[in-house]
């Protein structure tokens, strides 16, 4: 099957799902046009993408599910018989419905998924957890996956009748977002580099200090950036709740593809 064209699609506010998305885009034997829909500000309008385009979808699971921010975003691109590779990105726990949901999703915005992996890296609240990964025996799965992707869709003439099956269940697990939000102490200088990056609009620009809970998505990204590590998350997470999550979760869990 002829492809012209190739675009990476991610939704990363921390760093690791552009990192995997960068490495299947490197594995490809064509240009890749990245389309980061992390910020607030994500505008794009390509129109319709076309069955001689490839699109790779790269989001992170948050509860075993697609932040519903990725997916409002996703839901603004149209496909027309176009391929598609899907992948979710999860911190060493679970990712549960999450690649049948970004399955279903883009399904039903035109898309044919040809493969999907769902591939480990540093949980982003407790990140000791998968602390490291992707590692290199993570990037040599994410490499395979890219080949056996690419070759089965160049030996297809018609993409028409593919289903891809993978893990999950409907209906989709529950998740109502944890109980935790972070929070500026006093080291916050009100630089607004944390309200200027915020995938969830949740900081407000004229008050960085403060934080809309109600639209917090707790993806750490505020956490991550800011210059005076003044953004936290409530003591008693690391405290009471990250050594029993650590206990859990810290067993070494592999990639999963699907072709």
């Amino acid at each position: 099957m002829e492809i012209n064209r190739a675009f990476a699609l991610y939704f990363s506010p921390t760093g690791t799902t552009k990192h995997i998305s960068s490495i299947i885009s490197c594995g490809l034997p064509l240009p890749v046009e990245k389309i980061d829909l992390t910020p607030a500000s994500f505008a794009y309008n390509p129109g319709s993408f076309g069955d001689k385009d490839l699109v790779i979808f790269s989001v992170p699971v948050y509860g075993g599910r697609v932040p519903d921010v990725a997916l409002s975003r996703i839901k603004e691109f149209s496909g027309n018989r176009t391929p598609a590779l899907i992948t979710v990105v999860y911190g060493n726990r679970d990712y549960d419905d999450a690649l049948l949901e970004l399955r279903d999703t883009v399904i039903k915005q035109g898309f044919i998924p040809i493969a999907g992996g769902a591939f480990i890296a540093e949980h982003s609240i407790f990140r000791a957890v998968a602390s490291g990964r992707p590692d290199a025996a993570d990037i040599s799965a994410i490499n395979d996956f890219t080949e056996k992707a690419w070759n089965k869709l160049a030996g297809l003439e018609d993409i028409s009748g593919e289903t891809l099956t993978v893990k999950g269940k409907t209906p989709y697990i529950v998740y109502n977002g944890v109980p935790f939000k972070p929070a500026a102490g006093n080291d916050c200088i009100k630089c607004g580099r944390c309200a200027d990056n915020c995938p969830a609009g949740a900081i407000p620009a004229d008050r960085p200090n403060h934080t809309d809970e109600k639209q917090c998505i707790t993806c750490m990204r505020c956490i991550k950036i800011c210059p005076q590590r003044a953004r936290k998350l409530p003591d008693m997470v690391y405290t009471e709740l990250a050594p029993l999550f650590v206990e859990k979760c810290t067993p070494r869990r592999e990639a999963e593809i699907f072709l």
